[in-house]
């Protein structure tokens, strides 16, 4: 490879294009914060159930500090979420 030349490695392909990310709540447990703690909520839009085994939700606090790691279990069913819970803090409701 010329010097000055990258390789980059080819982009990551989707898992499932049926499963999307629907929500996301990044402020929970802050002072002022509507809930306790942040989430994702992945949904399955397809007409099959898609499992979630292997799959993981990662996330990292605003600081760059901390960075936590959630392995996901079981199956997404057609036309439901699955709610994952990450960092928890004392604000909120």
């Amino acid at each position: 490879m010329p010097a000055g030349v990258v390789a980059l490695a080819a982009p990551a392909q989707a898992v499932s294009a049926d499963i999307v990310i629907a929500e996301v709540y990044g402020a929970g447990g802050n002072s002022g914060a509507t809930l306790k703690q942040d989430f994702i909520e992945l949904y399955n839009r397809g007409a099959a159930e898609v499992s979630v085994e292997g799959w993981s939700v990662q996330y990292a606090s605003s600081t760059g500090v901390s960075w936590q790691v959630t392995q996901l279990v079981g199956v997404i069913p057609p036309g439901r979420s699955y709610l994952v819970g990450e960092g928890f803090g004392s604000g909120g409701t």
